[in-house]
């Protein structure tokens, strides 16, 4: 037994020394696993100097963040300047995001980003970014499992995990199955479980990457995306956007307007003082990290992102949720289906994200839109 616990011990250090060894001879960037993320990562990569303000966040970010639009708006209205890049990953869930700002605030501190200083994440809730159906169908894929790629990152999942308080939903047995997943992803990383293949292909795809994927710098308006999947919802939200509308202001005013307490069920603080560690990591580095909750959200995430926003320091954070403050993000013209801008809701959204940031820094500036 003594001998068979020792090969065993020998075996699994000569898979993680080649396992290493490996990546390092790939030398593949932190984000590599689909064509719109290594796109990013070689756009960054061949100009490290270019951007100093980077968005980051999933396909509302990815479609209603306009680069230019906000560099133009910070430049007709106040003497900030910006450079800035999008980089927003359709389907992206809380950890994937915290991972990849973590990664950009090492780039910096590396000197691989020199010039970055700052940098817009968007609230993804943990309850969403668990949902059984999406979690399992990314469980094994390779850009599930890049992110939990240390003890920070695998703390991370467990701690925000754990916190959730709606036992219907998140029972201990739950939470022990989930945990035990997040370290069979975190092993699955260290050990190079089923990747070498695909980083092999995507190594040597990585020159020849069509980089206009990204549109500019960054940003694809949704209605310039082919696909049926694409044009089936769009067709649906055409027949029935009012409704959609209606509702989704009616969510938003109940979490971020009423003053009824919001109940424990929707409530994560560890999420919360686990982002707030992050705000103190990119400021070591010149950093400002600025939270932002998008408008049109699925129906939870609007009372589950307003406790994690309400418990982020106020200087670090920006709500665009409140369809009070801000009707015309409630305007169904502004959407191409019932999450997603069009190209002329992506610029209200971005002129708005601009207003705000320039409301941080104590510049007030009012939009075209504003009553």
């Amino acid at each position: 037994m003594l001998r068979l616990l020792v090969k065993f011990i020998i075996l699994s250090v000569i898979v993680f020394l080649c396992s290493t060894f490996i990546k390092k001879a790939l030398d593949m960037p932190y984000s590599w696993s689909t064509d719109y993320e290594l796109a990013r990562s070689v756009t960054l990569s061949k100009e490290p100097e270019k951007y100093n303000t980077i968005f980051i966040g999933s396909s509302k970010t990815f479609r209603g963040v306009n680069p230019l639009v906000f560099d133009r708006f910070l430049k007709e209205n106040s003497k900030v300047r910006t450079t800035s890049f999008n980089y927003g990953l359709g389907g992206s869930t809380a950890g994937q995001l915290y991972g990849l700002c973590r990664n950009l605030i090492q780039k910096k501190a590396d000197g691989d980003l020199p010039n970055l200083k700052y940098l817009f994440h968007e609230i993804r809730s943990v309850q969403t970014s668990t949902i059984d159906n999406l979690f399992m169908k990314n469980l094994h894929s390779s850009r599930e499992r890049i992110w939990i790629n240390d003890k920070k990152a695998l703390n991370f999942s467990w701690k925000t995990y754990w916190d959730l308080k709606d036992p219907d939903r998140y029972s201990t047995w739950k939470k022990i199955k989930f945990s035990f997943y997040f370290f069979v992803k975190y092993i699955s990383y260290k050990f190079n479980v089923g990747e070498v293949k695909d980083m092999i292909v995507k190594k040597n795809y990585q020159s020849k990457i069509d980089l206009d994927i990204l549109g500019k710098e960054g940003f694809v308006p949704m209605e310039t995306t082919k696909g049926k999947k694409n044009r089936r919802r769009h067709k649906e939200y055409v027949r029935d956007s009012i409704r959609h509308i209606k509702v989704s202001r009616k969510r938003s005013e109940l979490a971020f307007e009423s003053k009824k307490p919001i109940g424990d069920k929707f409530q994560n603080p560890e999420y919360a003082a686990q982002l707030t560690e992050l705000v103190e990591l990119a400021a070591e580095q010149g950093i400002t990290l600025i939270f932002v909750t998008h408008p049109m959200l699925r129906k939870e995430d609007y009372p589950q992102q307003k406790t994690v926003f309400d418990n982020l320091p106020p200087k670090n954070r920006i709500q665009l949720t409140s369809a009070k403050d801000y009707p015309e993000l409630y305007d169904s013209r502004n959407y191409y289906d019932d999450t997603h801008t069009t190209g002329k809701g992506a610029t209200a959204l971005t002129e708005r994200l601009a207003q705000q940031f320039l409301h941080l820094k104590r510049v007030k500036v009012k939009v075209s839109a504003q009553k």
